[in-house]
């Protein structure tokens, strides 16, 4: 195929550059899709839309979940219900306090900065800590542990371990290959994997 430019005045240059049409995949090739996948998604949609319409999400109905042991209709935006059992059905859900299993240990902070001296309880030089309810706590380091455990560079003992005997990159960083904790029996896994289960869990 052969496109020209038409000039102002009324000549024309052949453009004689290639034109890249796109590839097909393969018939199969990819994510697809069959009349029982539309149907299963289509009433999963019916059942969203009957609870949040106000009907009961669990229920004997044909727009509601018939069995617990399976996960039928979509998630709650706020998490409730991801549990249908008696007693269980704000497990997970935003707002509700976790139950402790030891004794909390709030560690003191460190003092208020002059930065953030203004008008309040609080005033530069004040002591902060995790205890209080209310007002600035001063933390330097607030993600340390986060921090470490993501850390994968000769600065961290734990990635130096992990990685044996190599040799890092210019920027410290150590190769850790990505393998399932099970000694690769699993399929291993990236950030995305997080990113999807805590959408959707």
């Amino acid at each position: 195929m052969v496109i020209t430019m038409v000039l102002s005045n009324g000549g024309a240059i052949p453009n004689l550059a290639p034109i890249a049409h796109a590839q097909g995949a393969p018939v199969g090739a990819g994510f697809s899709l069959n009349a029982g996948d539309l149907r299963f998604i289509f009433r999963q949609i019916q059942i969203a839309q009957a609870h949040s319409a106000g009907g009961d999400l669990f229920g004997p109905g044909p727009n509601q979940v018939n069995e617990l042991r399976f996960p039928h209709g979509l998630r709650t935006v706020d998490g409730t219900l991801n549990h249908l059992e008696a007693a269980r059905t704000n497990f997970g859900a935003s707002d509700q306090i976790f139950p402790r299993m030891t004794t909390p240990m709030f560690k003191p902070a460190e003092t208020l900065p002059i930065d953030l001296d203004g008008p309040g309880p609080q005033n530069a030089g004040d002591p902060t800590s995790y205890t209080q309810l209310q007002g600035f706590v001063s933390d330097r380091q607030p993600r340390i542990i986060s921090n470490l455990i993501a850390d994968q560079t000769v600065r961290n003992p734990a990635a130096v371990a992990v990685a044996g005997n190599v040799d890092p990159d210019p920027l410290g960083t150590l190769p850790i290959g990505n393998v399932a904790p099970d000694a690769g029996l699993s399929a291993p896994f990236n950030s995305m994997f997080t990113f999807f289960g805590q959408f959707f869990d």
